[in-house]
């Protein structure tokens, strides 16, 4: 519908099919993640939209898995960090592991960022090692961060997470 609209972008359609393509599925879940691990709700919605389309089951050619697409590796130095002994790879797929995994996660990186989405978002989908390694290169001037990536992957992972980021800012305000 969106790919129909005259000028065919998201916020030239109405507001309850900008609000399908942009849905805030498993609120409770993120609103209680979000607020325990201090991560803006509207990045982690804009974060799992990316990552999985909100599908449970999701898992990546990375064998990243769930609504998070928390590689098994990943997932356990989680669980060994929130104290989760009883944890298994094949509860990356459950939305409540998933989503407090990610958050998690997302959190790490922002710490470790000093609070840089961008740097923390890169981190997310490269490694926080790469994303390091760019930050430093580039020092603050974001423009510049986003050219220093040198992987297309993660350069494509940060500007389509900002643009999700907007358009849920704009839907549902900031928080």
């Amino acid at each position: 519908m969106i790919a129909l609209a005259p000028g065919k972008s998201v916020s030239d359609t109405p507001i309850f099919i900008q609000r399908l393509a942009y849905p805030q599925h498993f609120a409770d879940l993120v609103a209680e993640e979000a607020t325990r691990f201090a991560v803006d709700p509207l990045l982690v919605y804009a974060m799992i939209r990316q990552e999985s389309l909100f599908e449970p089951g999701a898992e990546s050619s990375a064998a990243a898995r769930g609504l998070m697409q928390v590689i098994p590796s990943t997932g356990r130095w989680i669980a060994g960090e929130l104290g989760m002994l009883d944890f298994q790879e094949s509860d990356l797929y459950r939305p409540w592991i998933s989503v407090k995994f990610g958050v998690f996660y997302t959190m790490r990186g922002l710490r470790a960022a000093n609070g840089n989405v961008a740097t923390a978002l890169t981190g997310y989908n490269a490694g926080p090692g790469n994303a390091k390694f760019w930050r430093d290169r580039s020092g603050p001037d974001e423009d510049l961060f986003y050219e220093t990536i040198s992987i297309a992957e993660p350069r494509a992972y940060l500007s389509l997470i900002t643009a999700h980021l907007a358009h849920y800012t704009r839907l549902y305000g900031s928080r």
